[in-house]
């Protein structure tokens, strides 16, 4: 693990863009610490005046979820000079979760600050060597991939010669291992988790198996032909899809995001729903809300009544993140 220490705030602030991924606008980061350390980071959109309780307490309330946190700070990225109540909100609610706050800072273009100093802004230092240079904002790796026509044409013929009927768990399963393992899907793979993306109990089953493994899968598979006839769905199994289970292999929903992407880009209107929101769910896996929300955004936008898009969107809108995250 390559660790960078800050000896100064300004220090601190100019490697949250790193810890991130991206360099935030518009944004509110809360950064949990433990012994010193942190211990990642959450974006959350800069509130209204009206909000800023409510985000406050919610964002104060998922630092004390954290295993090990001891202490969080705050770094607002704004076009000016952050509001006070800011810091006043977030030190409240650190006193009542028994947080210790390190700082509440703005950050303005290249220039950082103390919220509620009259201390004028000073420049914010260069990114520390040994840390990844970043590039966009939050935003930035939501759009869906370019695809030619030529593969969009070879697709659509994948998807027409793809008979539903001769989808069972078990072809959808080795699907779904190749996509998680393999940098290269054929068409024809393609087409059969395009068409499993869109019905729910397929779906489903290879979200667990993306999120585990292929025997967990397979347990998936099982309980879902129980709850078919009559049993009771594993509350374990169901608890993987609400994010409440260990932390999933990032590489295996990384991979499979990257399939429902390219997915998404190729497959007709009435089919890209299915997998918009399946890459809505694997980014918000992923701790990517931001991307999460636009994906099922895009999905509502063609079916305001696809259930597993605005699930997902509840999940963002009430800054519900998988239980995982806070988990070493």
């Amino acid at each position: 693990m390559n660790i960078v220490s800050a000896s100064t705030e300004g220090q601190f602030l100019s490697m949250i863009p790193a810890l991130l991924g991206h360099t935030p606008t518009h944004s509110v980061i809360v950064i949990p610490f433990a012994n010193g350390r942190t211990k990642g980071a959450m974006r959350i959109d800069l509130p209204d005046t009206a909000r800023i309780d409510a985000v406050a307490r919610m964002a104060t309330g998922a630092m004390c979820k954290v295993e090990g946190a001891d202490a969080f700070a705050v770094a607002v990225y704004t076009d000016a000079p952050a509001d006070a109540a800011i810091a006043e909100r977030f030190t409240h609610y650190a006193t009542v979760c028994g947080l210790r706050l390190m700082g509440a800072f703005y950050v303005t273009g290249n220039a950082w600050g103390t919220i509620g100093s009259d201390t004028a802004p000073e420049p914010l230092p260069d990114t520390p060597a040994g840390l990844p240079a970043v590039e966009g904002d939050q935003h930035h790796g939501a759009r869906l991939p370019d695809v030619d026509p030529a593969h969009r044409a070879a697709m659509l013929t994948a998807i027409v010669h793809t008979d539903p009927a001769d989808l069972d768990y078990a072809r959808i399963l080795d699907t779904a291992e190749d996509a998680a393992t393999s940098d290269t899907l054929t068409d024809e793979a393609r087409a059969i988790l395009a068409v499993a993306m869109t019905r729910p109990a397929l779906r489903d089953v290879a979200l667990v198996s993306w999120a585990t493994d292929r025997f967990t899968g397979d347990r998936a598979a099982d309980a879902q032909n129980g709850w078919e006839n009559g049993a009771e769905y594993p509350q374990e199994l169901a608890a993987i899809i609400w994010g409440d289970a260990p932390r999933p292999d990032s590489t295996r929903l990384t991979r499979a995001l990257e399939v429902a992407r390219r997915i998404a880009a190729t497959v007709p209107d009435d089919i890209k729903p299915g997998p918009l929101a399946v890459a809505a769910w694997l980014s918000w896996a992923l701790g990517r809300s931001t991307h999460a929300d636009a994906y099922a955004v895009q999905a509502e936008n063609i079916d305001p009544k696809h259930g597993f898009a605005r699930i997902i969107r509840q999940f963002v809108q009430a800054g519900h993140t998988p239980d995982w995250a806070y988990r070493s």
